[in-house]
């Protein structure tokens, strides 16, 4: 709601973005039990560290917004990362955000401000999706998913707010110091808890 106040966002690519999010973050959480985490960890632990290097040598990566008009190819490019996103999210979760971004900086020639933008629409409906299945099979802990939920909402406000102030270059330092968290997280699970 912040950014869609302060940022032009395009409707029309923000509704395949949500459409395919949905449903396949459904789809990924109806597979949660078929795929074993540990398979899928070394696997986002690696792509997280090729996404941390890529936006760390290419120093314009993200500082640029071209104002675009929607083409089918860029609907067709949204849709399929929403898709493969989602999916991801729907069955393991951890980074999501971050390749929604980059994927949408990389792909749809935006700004970290406007892909930071448009991915919150993108988790949203994963997150959507995947608790549509999760609470009715009993799977999730509202009791702190609600606690969380509300800390991110206190957080998300800050956020925004910040991004709107300092830029795609300050965004693109924060989302630079999430991913090499989440690379740490994930490398400590793998090689020290196992």
């Amino acid at each position: 709601y912040t950014f869609a106040k302060k940022v032009k966002l395009q409707w029309k690519l923000l509704a395949v973005i949500a459409i395919c999010a949905l449903i396949s973050s459904f789809a990924g959480a109806a597979c949660l039990s078929l795929i074993p985490q540990s398979v899928l960890r070394p696997f986002v632990f690696v792509m997280l560290i090729v996404i941390a290097i890529y936006t760390l040598v290419k120093k314009n990566f993200g500082q640029v917004h071209t104002e675009q008009k929607i083409t089918t190819k860029m609907l067709v490019l949204a849709g399929i990362g929403s898709l493969a996103i989602g999916f991801y999210d729907g069955i393991f979760g951890p980074g999501t955000g971050s390749f929604f971004i980059f994927f949408f900086i990389r792909f749809l020639q935006v700004d970290f401000l406007h892909a930071s933008a448009l991915s919150k629409i993108g988790n949203f409906m994963t997150n959507l999706a995947a608790l549509s299945f999760l609470i009715p099979t009993g799977h999730a802990l509202l009791h702190i998913g609600l606690m969380m939920a509300a800390a991110n909402v206190l957080g998300s406000i800050v956020g925004v707010r910040t991004a709107l102030k300092y830029g795609s270059g300050f965004v693109r330092i924060i989302f630079l110091i999430l991913v090499s968290i989440l690379i740490c997280r994930l490398g400590y699970q793998m090689f020290v808890t196992g």
